[in-house]
């Protein structure tokens, strides 16, 4: 048997709870913000490489892994996760449309002579 009573401040422990994983989901929202930021700019200034994409790629994993570890921590339901998870969608969405752009160039460079693709 288990017996329980109501903590004193128990609203402020929910509060203070909330807001760290405000700022944590924040700081998912930024990261996506800051990746769709240089794929813009990397698409602008042209030529698209593998290497850009397998960078933001691994950095697109790691804030999924950490939203996920935040979404197990965030046991009493705070505002910023449904944010969170659109902002990673988004991301996702802009990484996929930058991955076909560098398999487009990677297809292009493919040479008639050689039959192979970089040399």
């Amino acid at each position: 048997m288990l017996r329980a009573e109501p903590v004193e401040g128990e609203p402020d422990l929910i509060a203070i709870f909330n807001a760290a994983r405000e700022q944590e989901y924040g700081e998912i929202i930024a990261g996506c913000g800051e990746i769709i930021a240089r794929i813009e700019a990397m698409t602008a200034a042209g030529p698209f490489r593998f290497h850009d994409l397998a960078e933001m790629d691994a950095e697109l994993k790691q804030l999924s892994v950490r939203a996920g570890t935040i979404r197990a921590l965030d046991l009493l339901g705070a505002a910023n996760a449904g944010s969170a998870l659109s902002a990673l969608a988004s991301c996702r969405a802009v990484l996929d449309g930058f991955a076909q752009r560098v398999y487009q160039t990677d297809i292009a460079a493919v040479t008639p002579s050689t039959g192979c693709g970089r040399e």
